[in-house]
């Protein structure tokens, strides 16, 4: 294995890493887009000025583009990552004594990263789910409101974990086909 192939596999791990965490992210990002559309209501209502909405709607913009850019660059262009920032360069060796596929190593590592999103999140899955049945028996109170969102991001992020860990092959191959295509 070479330099560059070794800094493209760690380059799309990191990508990896950065969608699990975009997947904590969501519950935030999703009330501040309500927030957002509460204060465009308040304007549109005459009871404020348009540069209101315009800010925190223009910060709520970047703060969801970066993240989701970062990630695109690490997960399909992280050979033009490693060429920008001389990565493979400096190396007394040509090839490193690793005698395994690139394919088998992002493999491992995606079963690995979808192990600990399972494991990560299964606390957090039962408890929000005996917060769910605790406030639905009594049906009281703004628990009962808030707690099925929760309970439902965190079992779908339970889901995508399972996914990650059982459909490992699918997700590298979704990660190699640019690199798969023919050059045109």
């Amino acid at each position: 294995m070479s330099p560059k192939s070794l800094f493209i596999i760690v380059i799309k791990l990191i990508g990896l890493y950065f969608i699990l965490k975009l997947l904590d992210y969501i519950p935030e990002f999703s009330k501040a887009i309500f927030q957002v559309f509460a204060m465009y209501e308040i304007t549109s209502t005459g009871g404020g000025s348009l540069g209101m909405i315009f800010a925190p709607s223009t910060f709520l913009f970047f703060s969801v583009a970066f993240p989701i850019l970062l990630v695109w660059i690490c997960l399909f262009k992280s050979g033009w990552v490693v060429k920008k920032l001389r990565l493979d360069t400096g190396f007394s060796e040509e090839n490193f004594a690793l005698n395994m596929h690139r394919s088998t190593v992002l493999r491992i590592a995606i079963i690995i990263t979808g192990l600990l999103v399972v494991f990560d999140t299964l606390p957090d899955l039962g408890k929000h789910f005996v917060i769910y049945l605790r406030a639905s028996y009594n049906d009281i109170g703004p628990d009962h409101a808030s707690a099925l969102p929760l309970f439902l991001y965190y079992f779908f992020k339970f889901l995508i974990g399972l996914f990650l860990a059982t459909a490992s092959r699918l997700v590298v191959n979704i990660i190699e086909l640019k690199r798969k295509k023919p050059a045109q």
